[in-house]
């Protein structure tokens, strides 16, 4: 029993740290929207909080532990581990290097030319929804892209080798929407909104049919940051309402989730889709447990803790070498070896429940544990809280820089999935997406415009 009390205390600590300062902001009246580290803080508590409480419910078969199971030394074990890196993580965001790396970049351009934009935006487009039918029509192996609808989609990309890139340009079809809603927001264009508009229906369409339960939200988050970062009244009273905007969209995704996860699988009628989805709307414990069943990085830390390194050893030796290989496009090197450690992951310490090449949380203090021991934890996950400040400082709190805004925008996701991720995935997927961005930005920059935003 003292188990159970122990983890709920855990969890307590957990949530202090994470919506403590967030209070704190309220309070003040200093609550910025996009402040990185509060994204982090709440999706890491999503990973580790809310898990562990799932896990005391409902039992989970990855650890092998049983509803109501009081031999809970592991689960704690992971949670304090949790509850260490976010505090290297909070003292790395509060010092002063990211602050002083941050100031010190060169500034991306503050103003855009309009022409060079809506060129821009128009090719972003074109280019980005041209490589989502191609890869489609690699996916399904034939040139009826239609048989897409109804194939498994998580089959499809573990089968799908190779893509990595061409998967990263087809975030630009999102960045010609951004660029085009931005110019709408600033120039108060009616034109330009409706066509924004346009094409945020058909990117709402395709996520959905092809089951991206996050990307739809990530669209909607992304136009909401365009909003508020564009609002001549950016400050608290504008952050409260667009923060319960975020939150409603988020809503939303986990109503939706099982929606998404039936497209996914190749189910597209209509009435088996709602009659399907309807089940679990009307049973909220079992919608818990089909959502929260994805957020397993408490279980991958609890895998980690007992495997290593009295079975397996740490990796930091392969963690680098992926890092350094991870570039070269398999195109290239077809024998190149696996460089996701997420597949690696749930291939060497996972039991079989997903199918074969799924990618599982490793989680960054996982992959941190994994790599080497609890100094690794405390060192990467300082690592990152800088990091994140030198983001912030860089990107977030400057104000009417338009290509910030185009940034900030499209990476927002990247301010909170990378906990479940790792830095390999982080310095590769995520770096190619932002030097692509930035060049955008740089592409559209000019005189003869929007100068900066009205009333910043």
């Amino acid at each position: 029993m003292a188990g159970k009390y122990v983890t709920y205390l855990l969890v307590g600590v957990l949530g202090i740290l994470v919506f403590g300062p967030i209070l704190l902001r309220v309070v003040k009246r200093s609550l910025d929207l996009i402040e990185p580290a509060m994204w982090f803080g709440l999706f890491y508590f999503a990973h580790f909080g809310v898990r562990a409480i799932y896990d005391l419910l409902l039992g989970s078969p990855i650890i092998g532990l049983s509803p109501g199971s009081e031999d809970l030394a592991q689960l704690n074990l992971a949670l304090g581990v949790s509850i260490m890196g976010l505090l290297a993580f909070g003292f790395g965001y509060l010092s002063a290097p990211g602050k002083l790396i941050g100031n010190s970049l060169p500034k991306l351009p503050s103003r855009w030319n309009v022409a060079n934009a809506l060129m821009v935006a128009w090719l972003c487009l074109l280019v980005g929804w041209a490589v989502r039918l191609f890869l489609i029509y690699r996916m399904v192996g034939a040139a009826d892209i239609a048989a897409w609808l109804t194939k498994d989609k998580n089959v499809a990309l573990a089968e799908a080798r190779g893509l990595v890139y061409l998967m990263n340009v087809t975030s630009l079809a999102k960045v010609g929407l951004f660029v085009l809603f931005a110019l709408a927001k600033v120039r108060r264009n009616t034109t330009l909104y409706f066509t924004s508009m346009f094409f945020l229906i058909l990117e709402l369409l395709f996520t959905s049919v092809s089951g991206s339960r996050a990307q739809l939200v990530f669209v909607l988050l992304g136009l909401v940051v365009i909003s508020y970062m564009t609002s001549s009244r950016r400050g608290y009273g504008i952050t409260m309402r667009y923060f319960f905007i975020s939150v409603a969209l988020i809503m939303v995704l986990i109503i939706l989730f099982p929606v998404f996860s039936i497209l996914r699988a190749g189910t597209v009628n209509p009435q088996e889709v709602f009659s399907r989805s309807l089940k679990f709307w009307m049973r909220p414990l079992e919608l818990f447990e089909v959502v929260w069943s994805r957020q397993h990085g408490l279980d991958s830390l609890v895998l980690l803790l007992e495997r290593v390194p009295a079975y397996e050893d740490f990796n930091i030796g392969d963690q680098l070498t992926f890092l350094a290989v991870v570039w070269i496009p398999r195109a290239l090197w077809p024998e190149k070896p696996v460089t996701s450690l997420g597949k690696i992951f749930y291939e060497d310490f996972y039991p079989p429940i997903f199918h074969s090449g799924t990618s599982v949380a490793v989680t960054l203090p996982g992959q941190f544990y994994w790599g080497l021991g609890f100094i690794g934890v405390l060192i990467g996950m300082l690592s990152i809280g800088i990091l994140w400040q030198a983001l912030s400082t860089y990107f977030v709190r400057p104000k009417g820089n338009m290509s910030n805004i185009l940034v900030v925008s499209t990476m927002f996701p990247t301010f909170f999935v990378a906990v479940e991720q790792d830095t390999i995935f982080l310095f590769s997927t995520h770096l190619v997406q932002l030097a692509l961005v930035v060049c955008i930005a740089i592409a559209i920059r000019g005189k003869s415009m929007i100068g900066k935003v009205r009333g910043l």
